[in-house]
């Protein structure tokens, strides 16, 4: 797995980094629990849902919108080497394929989540410079893209249900709920 790779050898970005950025889509909804608010659907805070080892937020507009977008940005690393060869040095650089990285990362949020998490495309490559308390969400909001894609994989909204009787009707909605997220525990119960 090149996510275990990825968080394995973690480094601090250098300035040179290219931060790439991918869309998710997620069968469900996602919020950031850690935050106290009285509406969470209407607190940009509770969009940021990891901001450590990489960044996961809620691009989607408005939050509940099904399937629900998540804006995934990191760093993958490049490990440089020089060798010697002959009378000089040889430069090798090595670098993770953020595509493997995000297929990886899908699989395990959609396991921890329970809720299908699938990769809808790479958006962007740039390079990485700001540094914010909530990381680069508050300087480069992402802006919804999943309605223009087609291709991904997401489990089809389900049918709300209405029932009529003597006292009135009754709206039940057959959705998953909303699944809150600890971006602490999140950060912590990494396996690798």
């Amino acid at each position: 797995m090149h996510l275990v790779e990825f968080l394995k050898d973690l480094q601090p970005p250098d300035s040179e980094s290219v931060e790439v950025e991918y869309r998710l889509a997620c069968s469900g909804e996602l919020y950031n629990r850690r935050v106290v608010t009285a509406n969470w659907r209407k607190s940009d805070i509770t969009r940021v849902l990891l901001r450590e080892p990489f960044e996961l937020f809620v691009a989607s507009q408005p939050f509940n919108d099904y399937p629900q977008e998540l804006c995934a940005r990191f760093k993958p690393y490049v490990t440089e080497k020089q060798e010697p060869r002959g009378h000089g040095f040889i430069s090798i650089s090595e670098s993770l394929p953020d595509d493997e990285i995000m297929e990886d990362l899908c699989s395990i949020l959609s396991l921890l989540a329970r809720r299908l998490i699938s990769v809808a495309g790479r958006i962007r490559e740039c390079p990485a410079e700001r540094d914010t308390t909530l990381g680069s969400y508050s300087w480069d909001l992402p802006v919804p893209v999943l309605n223009n894609i087609a291709g991904f994989a997401v489990w089809r909204k389900r049918p709300a249900t209405i029932t009529t009787s003597l006292e009135g009707q009754r709206v039940e909605f057959r959705d998953p709920p909303p699944s809150g997220v600890d971006a602490e525990a999140l950060s912590r119960s990494s396996p690798f």
